[in-house]
């Protein structure tokens, strides 16, 4: 099995045992690690990850961009900012979306772009993981 360790600028977010799959959304596309994979380091985006136990059951985050190292059935989760998903607050992600959509269409002269879209993107992966996955 595998451990995971989660951690964010703040310190340790938390510690699960008994992994039997971790899938995450990486720079190069969703990729899973099984007990005894090679070592490896992916590279996180605004995205999910979902860590699935021997029984079935699943944990699903929203993971801001960050990084996951694995070794030795050890998988170390380094992010800006994590989220489990029954901790999202729908209501919260919707009007952050609704606001970063509204400042896009706006176009003013202050806009901050790639901030506006990048609020957006972090905004529709909440939802998403809050929805169980689906596409937001």
């Amino acid at each position: 099995m595998i451990k995971v360790h989660i951690c964010t600028p703040e310190g340790e977010y938390e510690t699960v045992e008994g992994v039997s799959l971790i899938n995450a959304d990486t720079t190069d596309g969703q990729r899973g690690i099984l007990p005894r994979h090679m070592p490896i380091v992916l590279v996180l985006e605004i995205g999910k990850l979902e860590l699935v136990y021997p029984d079935g059951t699943r944990d699903m985050y929203s993971v801001d961009e960050g990084m996951l190292f694995f070794e030795n059935d050890t998988a170390t989760v380094l992010t800006d900012a994590i989220e489990y998903s029954e901790d999202i607050d729908l209501e919260r992600a919707v009007k952050a979306k609704e606001r970063a959509e509204r400042r896009l269409r706006e176009r003013r002269s202050d806009l901050d772009e790639l901030r506006a879209k990048i609020a957006l993107r972090k905004a529709i992966n909440r939802i998403r993981v809050k929805q169980g996955g689906t596409e937001g």
